[in-house]
């Protein structure tokens, strides 16, 4: 049900074609992050062992539970997503997907924070999945100050 929800989605923002044009293509302004205050801690820490649980894990129940992640990054100016910084979000789920890193769990914006979250594909460990994230966060020159990332493993 999850995976014909997110394909609705997918159907709804445009193919990911229409997601891999430069932001400039489509909106004037660009994402604002000058003035957003860095936040305290950036990034998950990966090298805990707690961290490192490969995908799937059983739950108390014996089914699969494949551990997620959170991906926030805090906005600037008035705390207000703007249409390029959702034209970045997607294009960021997009990459994630595209890319074989997870599959997309949800995704909003609010409180000055906009966020995307995934489902670690299976078989693949967390810290792959968070240097894949990394590494796509770097590609859309998204400031690693400004990003927080939370992984759950239940």
């Amino acid at each position: 049900m999850r995976n014909l929800f997110a394909w609705i989605l997918r159907l709804l923002r445009g193919s990911s074609r229409q997601a891999a044009e430069p932001l400039e293509a489509e909106y004037d302004e660009r994402p604002r992050y000058d003035d957003a205050a860095p936040v305290d801690e950036p990034y998950a820490d990966i090298d805990d062992p707690e961290t490192l649980v490969e995908a799937p894990s059983p739950d108390h129940d014996g089914e699969d539970v494949r551990p997620s992640i959170w991906v926030n990054i805090k906005l600037g100016g008035d705390g207000l997503a703007t249409d390029a910084d959702h034209k970045l979000r997607y294009e960021i789920e997009n990459a994630i997907e595209e890319r074989g890193v997870g599959d997309w769990y949800g995704s909003g914006a609010g409180d000055g924070w906009m966020d995307v979250a995934f489902i670690v594909r299976e078989g693949d460990t967390v810290r792959s999945a968070v240097s894949a994230v990394r590494a796509i966060l770097r590609e859309f020159h998204v400031p690693e100050d400004r990003v927080r990332i939370d992984v759950f493993n239940d």
